[in-house]
């Protein structure tokens, strides 16, 4: 099972309102990707890189877009997204999201 956190909800609501702004043409990619790689998640969550910085976190890059889906996997098996996070903007501003998880 996969859970979005609220905050990551509202990147990926940010990101999809500027891809069909920007480059709609895109945004159905970007999406189809998107989904892609959350089945991949949901599948094998073990199979993801942990992020340098935050060994709790896991993330995994979608396409050819600039995001990764940051990651928490819980004891119990549940999948919690923190973030949307792009790859060369704030790194590791996420990872005040990790505490009221663990």
């Amino acid at each position: 099972m996969i859970i979005l956190e609220t905050e990551a909800i509202e990147e990926l609501r940010e990101i999809g309102r500027w891809y069909a702004k920007h480059r709609p043409d895109a945004a159905q990619r970007y999406f189809a990707d998107l989904r892609g790689t959350l089945r991949r998640i949901e599948e094998s969550p073990h199979s993801f890189a942990h992020v340098a910085g935050d060994a709790r976190a896991q993330s995994a890059r979608f396409g050819r877009y600039p995001y990764r889906i940051v990651y928490y996997l819980a004891k119990s098996g549940v999948v919690h997204v923190v973030a949307f996070a792009h790859d060369k903007r704030r790194p590791l501003y996420w990872k005040g999201r990790l505490r009221e998880l663990t």
